[in-house]
């Protein structure tokens, strides 16, 4: 009998909306469990990569992401999703879904938008099932993060330098006169 498993490569574009087309596909298929290996989970900055994720948790699914330096820890942890914390470095980020289907990334700059390329691999359990027992690993490895800084007081400890020069000591005057 002949394998249904199919792989599609993706490119980089513009906005990662190719990249972002399948992570939503995957997730709105999901029906069991989302996993996650990155090394700052940057895609979900997307909104709607956080929609369709949000909407695969509502419908009952389990999420568990590995991370080295998580990005949008309160939010994921506002989601439920359980969120693992490592030191081993993982260049090659996977998204595997009810431990069948999967998308590889390939290495890519950090936080750069426009630069992910890999593959989605549909019904391939074999192939999704080194990543599971990879993430098993990483995960056994890391810390459970259960709590993250509020992003407000993380920005007011470190505002961010916007290259404009800002500063309120007389904003008395330039409001009352």
């Amino acid at each position: 009998m002949a394998s249904k498993s199919r792989v599609v490569q993706y490119k980089s574009d513009e906005l990662d909306s190719e990249f972002r087309k399948y992570v939503i596909g995957l997730f709105e298929k999901a029906k069991k469990s989302i996993l996650i290996i990155t090394g700052e989970g940057a895609a979900f900055g997307y909104q709607d990569v956080r929609w369709a994720l949000k909407d695969a948790l509502d419908r009952g699914v389990k999420c568990s992401v590995y991370a080295t330096d998580p990005l949008y820890a309160s939010k994921w942890l506002s989601y439920g999703v359980a969120l693992y914390k490592g030191k081993e470095k993982v260049d090659d980020h996977f998204l595997v879904v009810d431990g069948v289907s999967y998308i590889h990334s390939f290495p890519h700059e950090r936080k750069k938008i426009g630069v992910r390329e890999g593959e989605v691999h549909y019904g391939d359990a074999s192939g999704a099932g080194g990543i599971v027992k990879k993430f098993k690993s990483l995960v056994r490895k890391a810390e459970r993060v259960t709590e993250a800084e509020d992003p407000f007081d993380r920005i007011m400890k470190h505002p961010r330098d916007l290259g404009v020069e800002t500063q309120s000591s007389d904003i008395d005057d330039v409001v009352y006169g």
